[in-house]
């Protein structure tokens, strides 16, 4: 008698790396978030495009003032929900008012 196999679920979502941990104080995770989409901007032809049709397309001023694309991206790179570090770190997200459900 042989006992039926159960298939192997396998996570099919890409894994990417977090720029945010659980735990550090609330200037500290908004700094970081800040530069992910600065750096998310810096990476968007499109977004700068828009920027330059707009008059603000100076590198100059993107870097002095931070200015950042939020293309909805940080989710992919926060740890997953159900996990300890996932839900404080989406839970001082909220709280600081980034966030949402």
């Amino acid at each position: 008698m042989s006992v039926p196999a159960t298939p192997v679920k396998r996570n099919t979502t890409a894994k990417h790396s977090s720029p945010l941990v659980a735990n550090p104080d609330d200037q500290k995770q908004l700094a970081v978030v800040i530069d992910y989409y600065h750096e998310t901007l810096k990476q968007s032809p499109d977004a700068l495009e828009y920027l330059n049709s707009r008059g603000l397309g100076d590198a100059e001023l993107i870097d002095c003032f931070k200015l950042g694309y939020a293309n909805r991206t940080l989710g992919y790179r926060l740890p997953v929900r159900n996990r300890k570090a996932g839900a404080e770190v989406r839970g001082q997200l909220q709280r600081v008012g980034i966030w949402r459900c």
